[in-house]
């Protein structure tokens, strides 16, 4: 398809949706690329009612650490749901209650703290999606909803060769 028409079919699919290029809801211009999908994907029910059904997770660097519903131990002793073998992180640093996709956060009595907003934990305190917290100086982030970024663009013209 020819970038005129992909143009012209994005603008009467954005005219058909009710969606503005300069605010987007729907369909979003990735300038230099092209156009990405923009709204909350949802599924259906058997009964036609959208849901959504997304595991709260923990993101620490690169890693993704799911949660179970209940209590999730953070620290670096073996045994703990959320494993985080970093320095300055107890054994036994923090808990994460979660329940019903709501979620809470308590100090275990750690030496270097439990800190949301910059703010030392010294009583159980909801965790909202999103938010970042700190066991000492590392920082985590709760998310309890769907990720809503947009895929990262890799270089084209890295080739990669096979070896024998």
């Amino acid at each position: 398809m020819a970038p005129a028409n992909l143009n012209v079919l994005v603008g009467e699919l954005r005219q058909a949706l009710h969606d503005d290029a300069k605010e987007p809801r729907f369909v979003r211009t990735v300038f230099g690329f092209g156009y990405a999908f923009a709204a909350e994907a949802t599924g259906e029910s058997a009964a036609g009612a959208a849901t959504v059904t997304v595991q709260p997770r923990v993101l620490w660097e690169r890693r993704v650490i799911p949660l179970l519903e209940g209590e999730n131990v953070i620290g670096r002793d073996e045994g703990v749901a959320v494993r985080i073998d970093a320095p300055g992180v107890s054994r036994n640093h923090a808990r994460l209650l979660v329940s019903r996709g709501q979620a809470t956060l308590e100090d275990l009595g750690s030496k270097n703290g439990t800190y949301l907003n910059d703010q030392r934990l010294d009583v159980p305190t909801p965790l909202p999606d999103g938010a970042a917290f700190r066991l000492g100086r590392l920082v985590l982030l709760y998310r309890s909803g769907p990720e809503t970024g947009s895929t990262v663009t890799e270089d084209a013209t890295v080739r990669h060769t096979r070896t024998p």
